[in-house]
């Protein structure tokens, strides 16, 4: 009884409290991991692309319209060939790992690819010959 008179009803019974969800792993808010072809999306993979292209072009411009010595003449060549491994990187890596791309624009930068090596062995081929 409680000091009101009124009599008390039975006593609450508490059951089990229900189990905790485990702790997020340590990786997360990152809990997915991207598959390696969605780290490189279809713009930055054509911006990088052009911008291999635009050195070359740079270097081929500077080549033809101005008289250079030759030690500016082998930086310029360094700047070209830097253009041709850009381009033949993210163009192989967008032929092989492009995964939103279809299958002709894929088979378009592998033969890209093929052409940005090319390039880039003509510029490095008359340092080479020269004595």
């Amino acid at each position: 009884m409680t000091q009101s008179g009124a009599a008390e009803g039975p006593a609450e019974v508490v059951g089990p409290t229900p189990p905790l969800q485990p702790a997020p792993p340590a990786y997360y808010p990152g809990a997915v991991r991207p598959a390696p072809g969605d780290l490189l999306p279809r713009p930055v993979l054509f911006l990088m692309v052009f911008v291999g292209g635009l050195l070359i072009w740079l270097a081929y411009l500077l080549i033809i319209l101005v008289d250079l010595q030759p030690a500016s003449l082998s930086i310029v060549a360094a700047v070209g060939m830097t253009g041709a491994f850009l381009g033949f990187l993210f163009s192989l890596l967008g032929g092989i790992a492009g995964r939103d791309l279809f299958p002709h624009q894929r088979l378009g930068l592998l033969l890209l690819a093929a052409a940005f090596l090319l390039t880039g062995t003509f510029l490095v081929a008359p340092f080479i010959a020269a004595p």
